[in-house]
């Protein structure tokens, strides 16, 4: 994985297959799409912790994600995220991501809504390698900013149409300062379409990644069952299309 490349998705999330731009109108809106913020009506809260990647050697990826949305009638919704990823082998941590995030979205006419999210992210090298002789900048890491905007439309009822732009600034995270150092955080643009009945709830984005040109396509379905006491859902990844 690359610095910030993983996404912030809930249990929700990945459980339709980061289908999200149309489809989580939870918490995880902050990251997934802000403008779905502007039509929460009541307070939601979630604490997620996953592996990102087990099978190494020694170690493994562990990811975690507290988000939370606080709507204010009449204002719009406002949501927080923070999201730790962290790597480990020999029961030592080496290096950490964190993201935190806060965004708002708002209703501005019944069929159409914008939000947008400011991100604040860091990285640095874990406690197990940042003895004497590692650089500073690689024991603090760097702090950077960023812009996610996103935009809803609803033609009709059951029909929801997304736009997403993530990561726009880009920022460098590298430690060096020359040409070739350069990493920058990885920008994209979504483009989702949802299905929203009663009898179920599907949608599918399009996702382009602007600096490395790849596509990645995510479809994903719910259904509510038992008086919405339990929830079915799936969902599939295509990535890295060229």
């Amino acid at each position: 994985y690359s610095a910030f490349e993983t996404k912030d998705l809930s249990a929700r999330g990945e459980s339709v297959g980061g289908a999200v731009t149309t489809l989580i109108n939870d918490e995880s809106a902050v990251v997934g799409n802000p403008s779905l913020l502007g039509s929460i009506d009541k307070i939601c809260f979630s604490i997620t912790g996953a592996p990102v990647a087990f099978g190494l050697e020694d170690g493994a990826i562990y990811n975690m994600l507290v988000q939370g949305v606080y709507p204010i009638k009449g204002i719009g919704g406002i949501g927080v995220s923070f999201n730790g990823l962290f790597v480990n082998a020999d029961n030592m941590n080496l290096y950490n991501e964190f993201t935190l995030s806060l965004g708002y979205g708002y209703a501005l006419l019944p069929v159409f809504q914008l939000g947008a999210t400011i991100k604040v992210q860091k990285w640095n090298l874990g406690s197990a390698v940042t003895g004497d002789g590692i650089d500073d900048v690689l024991k603090n890491g760097t702090i950077t900013y960023n812009l996610e905007v996103g935009f809803l439309y609803k033609p009709q009822n059951d029909i929801l149409i997304s736009l997403v732009g993530d990561n726009l600034i880009g920022m460098n995270i590298a430690s060096g300062k020359t040409a070739e150092s350069i990493d920058s955080i990885p920008r994209s643009v979504k483009l989702g379409i949802g299905y929203i009945s009663e009898i179920v709830r599907a949608a599918i984005d399009t996702e382009y990644e602007i600096d490395s040109k790849f596509i990645n396509i995510y479809i994903g379905a719910e259904k509510y069952i038992l008086n919405d006491m339990l929830r079915l859902a799936g969902g599939v990844k295509l990535l890295n299309i060229q």
